[in-house]
């Protein structure tokens, strides 16, 4: 309950920065804000991007020889349906049973893109929940209904966040596309003086 209440508190703080026009100066990581605005199903090409992103450009997860050599090529030979978590010797299962079950060169895509949703994106999921409750305490609305939510990309939340520019152009562009409910006009109202 800690930890939750901690990014809770920084979905609050954020929020904050956000509706007074502060700046927090650092980009959140892309796959975390994805969690936040959107669902989690990405493809395997948006998996490899953001490990790429956030630190892991040099991981051969990362690239396409992954893909396309075999697997004692690029060092993956060995491996189960589970994968080990980073720093610790905890084993997690992508798949029922996966610990018995090896990747082969048939199941090495799916292996792929198991691995990377569980490290980017299910490993985190109590994170991003409590974060995302953090903003909305501070916002209103739903996770389907707040317009920073609804209206803002990943990248345009970052870069609020960062301290780069949101223009009057891309306020237009928000307004006019988007639909408010009657729940959330105040929290509109705020948006559109931003």
């Amino acid at each position: 309950d800690d930890v939750r209440n901690v990014y809770r508190a920084c979905g609050r703080a954020c929020a904050l920065a956000m509706k007074t026009g502060d700046v927090i100066g650092e980009e959140l990581a892309g796959f975390f804000l994805h969690q936040v605005l959107r669902d989690d199903s990405v493809s395997l090409e948006e998996l490899q991007r953001q490990l790429s992103e956030s630190d892991g450009a040099g991981d051969i997860l990362a690239t396409r020889a992954v893909l396309d050599r075999k697997l004692p090529e690029v060092g993956l030979h060995g491996l189960t349906l589970s994968r080990t978590v980073t720093h610790t010797e905890m084993e997690v299962e992508l798949v029922p049973n996966g610990r018995n079950i090896p990747v082969t060169e048939d199941n090495k895509a799916e292996w792929l893109q198991l691995h990377l949703h569980d490290k980017l994106y299910r490993s985190l999921r109590k994170a991003v929940d409590a974060f995302r409750s953090g903003l909305l305490d501070v916002l209103g609305g739903t996770r389907r209904t707040s317009p920073f939510l609804v209206l803002l990309a990943p990248a345009e939340l970052s870069r609020a966040w960062a301290g780069s520019a949101v223009g009057d152009r891309d306020v237009q562009r928000w307004r006019g596309t988007a639909s408010v409910s009657g729940e959330i006009e105040r929290q509109a109202a705020w948006l559109w003086e931003l």
